[in-house]
């Protein structure tokens, strides 16, 4: 029986191993961004602290953060059935010395967590009808688009790979503002539905065009972590996305 988890600032940097990175199947030459701390007054003009990169071929994905010296933080590993849909999530993540991995077999996820010191841990769980995991969530809304403009909630469980467990959340249309582009760009609110984590955790906001064919920005918080006085701590990012369709 699955023991119960304390729900603290640590665990609940969870909303954003989910939307920092995305994978689409006809996005084959992949995409990249840039990532800066989320301030009142973002702009790129601020340093620059984190990239990432993503390529896609056949039916393996792979993500790679780095540094703004180049130095590799995190790498995501992704495997997909021949429709398409995720059958294996990888992470190795650098900075906090961990790897994780999320599978699909048959009607169950499994999640593998392995600590600092080798120590591997297992969870399993039935398969939610709606769930995600951080390179499949973009596609998931856009698949659910129409919900969103109807100003609909879209309700997910969102697989969280160091919890070892899934996670409830809602998207939804928070508003609509107009872009440098002069065109209307959709701003979408990700929040968590219990309202223990909520009070806690920040929501997440994604930018995507009227039509949601590209993720344009995300703000919250992000896989990357920052150092400060000597010790890593979690970061707000405001992630500007390129070379996608």
């Amino acid at each position: 029986m699955r023991s119960h988890k304390s729900i603290s600032t640590r665990n609940c940097w969870i909303i954003i191993t989910l939307a920092a990175t995305w994978t689409h199947t006809s996005w084959a030459a992949g995409f990249s961004a840039k990532g800066y701390e989320l301030k009142p007054s973002a702009s790129a003009a601020q340093p620059l602290l984190f990239t990432l990169d993503n390529t896609r071929t056949g039916e393996t994905g792979t993500t790679v953060f780095k540094d703004s010296k180049g130095r590799e933080l995190i790498e995501e590993k992704m495997r997909y059935d021949p429709q398409g849909a995720l059958v294996e999530y990888e992470i190795h993540h650098r900075q906090r010395a961990l790897r994780g991995k999320i599978e699909v077999r048959s009607d169950k996820l499994i999640f593998t967590r392995v600590d600092e010191k080798g120590k591997s841990s297992t969870e399993q769980e039935n398969l939610p009808v709606t769930w995600a995991v951080g390179p499949t969530l973009i596609p998931l809304l856009q698949k659910n688009w129409a919900t969103i403009l109807k100003g609909e909630k879209l309700r997910i469980r969102f697989a969280v790979w160091d919890r070892k467990e899934t996670v409830g959340f809602d998207l939804f249309k928070d508003s609509v503002q107009p872009g440098g582009d002069g065109k209307d760009h959709v701003i979408v609110k990700m929040k968590p539905t219990s309202f223990i984590i909520a009070a806690i955790v920040d929501p997440i906001y994604f930018t995507l065009p009227l039509d949601g064919s590209r993720l344009e920005e995300m703000k919250g918080r992000t896989l990357p972590m920052i150092e400060r006085d000597g010790k890593l701590r979690d970061l707000d990012a405001w992630i500007v996305y390129q070379n996608t369709p």
